[in-house]
């Protein structure tokens, strides 16, 4: 089986006052897929983009929307992001009271889905690893990607 790697730049870091033109240079350059973080303002203090820009993005493109939903209602957002049309839900663990209820909801919508680990302090890294791996075990088959967040969320820096 031939692997295929996929390159989604966050739209975070595009033009922010000008999206349009941004998502029309990627696509210019072939790329296809796009990251998009979906940030409640709670969960991290960062709210780049709203439930409103992102459906009005997916009107002016057909690129695939990567989307990584970082709040603490996560079924809420997989909610909208599933009527939106997205292609891959990422969402973290840490907030998910259910997480085989998400899991099912966005794989009956027939959209990928991926679990989000927070990785908050390095030297919490040994335990993370092996809940992360614990997490993957369990839900083997039912995941198509996951996400390390290796970024202090709401800033650029890094551990």
């Amino acid at each position: 089986m031939e692997k295929k790697i996929i390159l989604s730049p966050s739209l975070m870091c595009g033009d922010l006052a000008n999206l349009e033109g941004s998502i029309q240079e990627l696509e210019s350059i072939g790329m296809d897929s796009l990251h998009i973080d979906v940030i409640d303002g709670s969960f991290s203090p960062s709210m780049p983009l709203g439930i409103e820009t992102i459906k009005r993005i997916r009107e002016i493109t057909s690129m695939n929307f990567d989307v990584h939903i970082m709040a603490k209602d996560n079924e809420f957002f997989i909610g909208e992001m599933l009527k939106i049309g997205v292609e891959s839900i990422t969402f973290h663990y840490e907030t998910s009271l259910h997480i085989d209820r998400y899991i099912q909801l966005i794989k009956n919508s027939g959209t990928k889905v991926g679990i989000a680990f927070n990785m908050p302090l390095v030297i919490e890294v040994q335990t993370m690893y092996e809940e992360v791996l614990l997490y993957v075990k369990n839900y083997q088959g039912h995941l198509t990607n996951g996400l390390l967040l290796l970024t202090d969320m709401g800033s650029l820096n890094t551990f």
